[in-house]
C-alpha cells in the first residue's frame, strides 16, 4: 500500500503551500538517498524483548488491519506485546523512547521513509526493527531499497509480496513471509443491517477505493453478477461494501450510477470495524473477489476461514490459500496495468479476471446450497491449516528465533 493509496491527500491551498510542499518533497528525496545511509547503528534483538506494534491501529484500513491483528495474536499468545498507534498525518501517540524493544512496524516504505525522517526518536532509532510490508504487483517501487537500510528484516503477507520486494532489494536480502493473523479477529461492533427479500443468497464483495478501484475491480462484480442472472442464477443479492468513498467520489458516482436503485443489489458505504466486517462476511454465504492483483486478499482469507465458499481471480496472493475445492477460481489472462487513479503505475502486469467464467460460478453456487455447504468447509479446512494460530505460532517462532540467532 502506498502513502496515496492510504489517505487522500490535503488541498491545494496555493503557490504558498506547492512551495512548502516542493521543499518537503526535495528534503524527502535526499533523506531517501542519503539520510537512510547514515541512520545509527540498531541494537540487536534478545529473545523475550517486547514486541512492540507500530502503524495505524484507530484507521479503517487493511495495513490498519493487520496492525491490530499482529497486536491481538501476539496478546493472546503470550508474547510481551506493546502497541504504537500512529494517526493518518504519520503522528505517534505518546510512547517511551525505547531501544530495549523489537519494532514491528506496519508502515509501508513510502510511510515509514517520512516517519523516520521526521517523527522517529533517538530510541526507536536504535532499536531492533522488523518492516511488515507488501505490495500488490510483481515488482515493487525501486525507491523501496534505501528504505530497506532502516529496518532488519523484511516480513510479507504472502510469498507473492515477497518476491515483488525481493525484486528491487540487493540482490542476497530476502522477505521472509508472515501472513497476518486472521484468527486475531475483533468482536466490537455489529454489521449494517440488509434487506434480503425472500431469502436470496448473499453475494459479497468489497472494495476500498483508496486501493484503486481498478485493483480491485468492483465493476468486474457487477458485470459478474448481471451476467449470471441473464443465465438464469438463483435469486440472488449482491452487496457491494464500499471504504472511502468520500474521498473518491468520482469513482463513487461512477458505481451509484451502475448500481442505481436496483433491488437485487445493496450498497454499503459507511465505516466499519474489523468486527463489523467480519459480522457482515458470516451474514453473506459467497464472497466475490474479482480483483486484478492482491499483495494477500482480506476478504478472500476471512471469508474461507469462516467457511464461505470464495468466488476469486486466480492470480497473485490467495491462491497460496485458496484451492479448488473450496474455491472457484476464475480464469484470467495478464494485461498491461492502466490505473485511472494513478496508485499503481505502468510498466507491469496484472490479471484481467474472465468474468463469464466468474459468472458460471455464481449461478453453480448461488443454485446449489449443497455445494456451497461442501465447498465451504473445504475453503475452511484449507485456510485453518494455512492460516490457523498453530501454523502461525509456529512460523512466528521460526522467524524470531532465526534473528536471534542471527543476532548473537
Amino acid at each position: 500500500m502506498t502513502t496515496e493509496e492510504a489517505f487522500s491527500t490535503a488541498p491545494d491551498r496555493g503557490p504558498r503551500d506547492r512551495f512548502r510542499s516542493f521543499l518537503y518533497q526535495t528534503a524527502l528525496g535526499v533523506y531517501t538517498l542519503v539520510g537512510t545511509r547514515l541512520a545509527p547503528r540498531r541494537g540487536p534483538y534478545m529473545p523475550g524483548m517486547p514486541v512492540r506494534v507500530e502503524g495505524f491501529h484507530g484507521e479503517i484500513l487493511g495495513i490498519g488491519e493487520t496492525a491490530r491483528q499482529f497486536h491481538r495474536a501476539l496478546e493472546q499468545t503470550g508474547h510481551a506485546v506493546e502497541r504504537l498507534s500512529i494517526d493518518k498525518r504519520l503522528r505517534p501517540e505518546t510512547a517511551p523512547d525505547r531501544a530495549d524493544v523489537l519494532r514491528l512496524s506496519h508502515l509501508n516504505p513510502d510511510q515509514l521513509l517520512e516517519y523516520a525522517m521526521r517523527v522517529a526518536t533517538p530510541g526507536e532509532r536504535r532499536a531492533p526493527h522488523i518492516g511488515y510490508w507488501v505490495w500488490e504487483l510483481p515488482a515493487a517501487p525501486a525507491h523501496w531499497r534505501a528504505a530497506a537500510r532502516l529496518v532488519d528484516r523484511i516480513w510479507a503477507p504472502s510469498r507473492f509480496a515477497a518476491d515483488a520486494i525481493e525484486a528491487v532489494l540487493p540482490e542476497g536480502r530476502r522477505v521472509d513471509v508472515l501472513p497476518p493473523p486472521v484468527f486475531a479477529h475483533g468482536t466490537d461492533d455489529t454489521p449494517p443491517r440488509i434487506e434480503n427479500a425472500n431469502e436470496a443468497v448473499r453475494v459479497l464483495a468489497v472494495c476500498d477505493l483508496r486501493s484503486s478501484a481498478a485493483r480491485k475491480n468492483p465493476m468486474g462484480a457487477l458485470d459478474a453478477f448481471d451476467l449470471a442472472r441473464e443465465r438464469g442464477a438463483e435469486p440472488a443479492r449482491l452487496v457491494l461494501k464500499i471504504t472511502a468513498g468520500d474521498q473518491c467520489p468520482d469513482v463513487l458516482a461512477d458505481l451509484s450510477a451502475r448500481v442505481a436503485d436496483r433491488a437485487d443489489i445493496t450498497l454499503v458505504d459507511q465505516p466499519l470495524s474489523d468486527g463489523g466486517m467480519l459480522g457482515l462476511i458470516e451474514a453473506c454465504d459467497i464472497a466475490l473477489c474479482l480483483h486484478r492483483s492482491e499483495g494477500f486478499g482480506l476478504l478472500a482469507a476471512h471469508a474461507a476461514y469462516r467457511g464461505k465458499p470464495v468466488i476469486a481471480t486466480n492470480w497473485s496472493a490467495p491462491t497460496e490459500f485458496l484451492t479448488a475445492e473450496g474455491a472457484g477460481l476464475v480464469d484470467y489472462r495478464l494485461v498491461a496495468v492502466e490505473d485511472p487513479q494513478g496508485i499503481y503505475p505502468p510498466g507491469q502486469v496484472w490479471a484481467e479476471p474472465d468474468t463469464a467464467h466468474a459468472a458460471d460460478w455464481l449461478v453453480r453456487l448461488t443454485g446449489n446450497a449443497a455445494l456451497r455447504e461442501e465447498m465451504g468447509r473445504c475453503a475452511a479446512r484449507d485456510a485453518h491449516a494455512r492460516l490457523g494460530p498453530e501454523a502461525w505460532q509456529a512460523r512466528l517462532a521460526d522467524l524470531l528465533n532465526a534473528i536471534a540467532l542471527h543476532d548473537r
